[in-house]
């Protein structure tokens, strides 16, 4: 057969983990400052309040715009660096959009403050994606898929890790402004781009490697049949979709119960305000502990596997979630419910690195696309169906959407035996 692991068969430099995690240290905090905010930042460009759903939108569609943002700037190579460079300046743009240029524009025109914070929100969401695929793809291209797992999930603890700059970012924000922090965080995302810039190989030097593995697969095609090389091909091609339906279950089931939990806490369980700050710290170790899971057992117990432990975890924990008798007992649920999805979706990551070797980071993006539309219809869906029916129906379509997550990843580990490990 064809097909293989590119990066087993070749003598690969070091990926470089420490400043490619701090560069997403910064992206990832940055990103998640600005998700509190927006409801401050709909009501200052004019949107109103309640209005912060348009601007969550905007994130989605810059998270949609990969693929075809990364095709426009790299066509069909692979450019990690240059990915990732354009995503750290990126943020650094969307944050003086959004901090810089909308408020001051509300007030000369309202539907001019709220376009130019629409193009932030997009500048935003489209920037951390790019990002994150540019540093995987790094990293997936010297690191042997045996022992990838590890190396992606070191790198996305600081997702987790990224709660860490909040602290003093909304120390500052409550003692100037959102935007003054906002603007902050954007100047340390713009610092970062001559570390990765330093740190990381070029992009020639990445594609030598990819090109040193598609010459060995070549070779192997040139001496195979050609029904073989068109089997391969077609397999890939049925693996991708397969893959990207597992993404598109995992992130429903986790916005439609994670992403209305706050609204349920605080508007249907009366739960004081001051008290939300535990909601946020069990969503916090249940991400850290998810991605640790990973780094621990990712290798160990194949990504495929791991990523189906995860999802049958999400399930567990949101379905308990929804019948629990008691609030204690329901957070505890919800612990495990997200950590089951972090896990699952750490794992993923690994696991898409493989399902396409030749193009890695036009596929990863494909992964950031199809997880963006899934958030952006279930988040959209899920608060009605709280306010309609309850959390309960929330939880049990979460519950199901991940169980029917694993039967299609069973299928495609199946279809395609090679991302068993």
């Amino acid at each position: 057969m064809s097909t293989s692991h590119p990066a087993t068969t070749v003598a690969t430099p070091s990926p470089r983990l420490v400043p490619l995690s701090a560069s997403r240290l910064v992206g990832n905090g940055l990103f998640r400052f600005v998700y509190p905010f927006l409801g401050i930042v709909a009501v200052d460009v004019g949107l109103g309040a309640g209005a912060e759903g348009l601007l969550i939108t905007g994130l989605a569609v810059g998270g949609m715009l990969v693929p075809s943002v990364t095709r426009l700037l790299v066509g069909e190579r692979d450019a990690p660096r240059g990915s990732a460079v354009r995503g750290l300046v990126a943020l650094a743009l969307g944050t003086v959009v959004l901090g810089l240029l909308a408020p001051p524009l509300a007030g000369v025109a309202g539907w001019l403050g709220i376009g130019t914070a629409l193009v932030g929100v997009v500048v935003l969401g489209l920037a951390k994606p790019l990002l994150d695929v540019g540093s995987m793809t790094y990293v997936s291209a010297r690191v042997p898929y045996a022992r990838r797992g590890r190396a992606l999930s070191i790198m996305e603890l600081t997702w987790a890790g990224g709660l860490l700059l909040l602290a003093p970012a909304g120390a500052l924000a409550e003692a100037t402004s959102w935007r003054v922090a906002l603007l902050l965080l954007g100047a340390l995302a713009l610092l970062a781009v001559p570390l990765l810039r330093r740190w990381m190989d070029d992009d020639a030097a990445t594609r030598a490697l990819l090109r040193e593995a598609a010459d060995e697969a070549d070779r192997r095609d040139a001496a195979a049949d050609a029904a073989v090389v068109a089997a391969d091909r077609d397999r890939t091609r049925r693996s991708a979709v397969l893959f990207l339906t597992v993404v598109v279950l995992l992130f429903a089931a986790l916005e439609l119960t994670f992403g209305v939990v706050g609204l349920w806490l605080e508007d249907v369980q009366q739960v004081d305000v001051g008290l939300l700050g535990v909601f946020t710290a069990i969503g916090a170790v249940g991400e850290l502990a998810g991605s640790a899971f990973v780094v621990w057992a990712g290798d160990r117990l194949g990504k495929a596997t791991t990523t189906g432990i995860g999802l049958v975890a999400c399930a567990v924990g949101f379905g308990w979630l929804g019948v629990a008798p008691s609030l204690p007992l329901a957070l505890v649920g919800l612990a495990v419910g997200l950590f089951g999805s972090e896990s699952a979706i750490v794992a993923a990551i690994a696991l898409a690195s493989e399902v396409d070797p030749h193009r890695r980071g036009i596929f990863l993006g494909r992964m950031v696309a199809a997880s963006s539309v899934s958030r952006a219809l279930a988040g959209a869906a899920g608060p009605m169906l709280l306010l309609r029916s309850g959390i309960g129906t929330n939880t049990a379509i979460s519950a199901v959407a991940a169980l029917a997550a694993v039967a299609v990843l069973v299928r495609l580990v199946r279809h395609d035996p090679r991302l068993r490990g």
